[in-house]
């Protein structure tokens, strides 16, 4: 699965979204610091092809990023299948 971390530290949680290549869907994890999901969806449960949807539900939970730059690059994780990335919207963390 490819992942961008979108951890917001003021409200102690942590928030993931990308593509999962297997499972042919976007997904969404957002939980407490101490490990209770909030939720976590296109986990089988559903399947999301566009990123869209998943960013409303994780934008009360998720650190501030540029939103238009989230899309291009959830976009470019599913048209290259990319399943192994894992980065962050922080101009200084763009790659882990």
């Amino acid at each position: 699965m490819s992942r961008c971390i979108l951890d917001n530290e003021e409200l102690g949680t942590e928030v993931v979204i990308g593509w999962d290549p297997p499972m042919e869907t976007y997904f969404a994890r957002v939980a407490e610091r101490n490990g209770e999901e909030v939720f976590w969806t296109g986990n089988g449960d559903r399947i999301y092809n566009s990123p869209d949807p998943l960013i409303e539900m994780i934008q009360p939970y998720a650190c501030w990023h540029d939103k238009k730059a989230l899309i291009r690059e959830l976009r470019w994780d599913k048209a290259t299948n990319d399943g192994s990335r894992i980065y962050s919207m922080w101009p200084e963390e763009q790659v882990l």
